[in-house]
């Protein structure tokens, strides 16, 4: 099972993912962004010029596509459509259309090709910290929910959006039902379960 959690900062992508991992023991695959201004010693991402915030993001998907390609299953904290909905937020003025083309074809071919399941947790149901890395505001949090939200359902992903109340319980329901459809699937077609 190839799991990816999906969603605006700050609505417990991290959480829900080590609970996964736990649940199903399943490797985890990080999400990318804190490791990368750690090791390139940044110290605010809303600092960084578009040029830079564009390098992070391709180091952070090539990086994410190499972890996910490299196990069977998984649980991502994020999907790659997240990263394509930073760089349309911060990069889509300042780029042609052809860098960013490149960019999304390459988050959306991985996405099709990996994902079994994407789960998607909604913004504004849990309280955002600030933690230097995440922004406050909330519509800024709500402006990337429904560009994560629109690039899904663009590329027709299986989706289910996750609430806060009983997360993980909801969560370990949309994978059983996910593995059983599979299962069914492949038992239809006469291919080995």
């Amino acid at each position: 099972m190839r799991i990816a959690i999906s969603g605006s900062e700050g609505t417990g992508k991290s959480i829900l993912s080590r609970g996964l991992e736990q649940e199903f023991g399943i490797p985890r695959v990080e999400e990318g962004v804190r490791s990368y201004i750690k090791e390139h010693g940044i110290d605010n991402l809303r600092e960084m010029s578009p040029g830079e915030y564009m390098k992070m993001q391709w180091c952070i998907l090539y990086k994410k596509i190499e972890q996910e390609n490299g196990v069977g299953s998984f649980v991502a904290d994020r999907s790659v459509a997240d990263n394509v909905a930073y760089v349309l937020r911060w990069c889509a003025r300042e780029f042609s259309d052809i860098m960013l083309d490149d960019f999304i074809r390459t988050a959306k071919e991985h996405a099709q090709d990996t994902y079994d399941l994407i789960l998607f947790l909604p913004w504004g149901e849990i309280p955002i910290e600030d933690d230097g890395v995440r922004s406050p505001r909330k519509w800024y949090q709500y402006e990337i929910d429904r560009l994560i939200w629109g690039i899904l359902r663009d590329w027709d992903m299986p989706v289910a959006r996750i609430g806060a109340e009983n997360r993980l319980a909801w969560a370990k329901l949309e994978v059983t039902r996910s593995i059983q459809d599979t299962v069914a699937a492949q038992s239809r077609l006469g291919l080995a379960v």
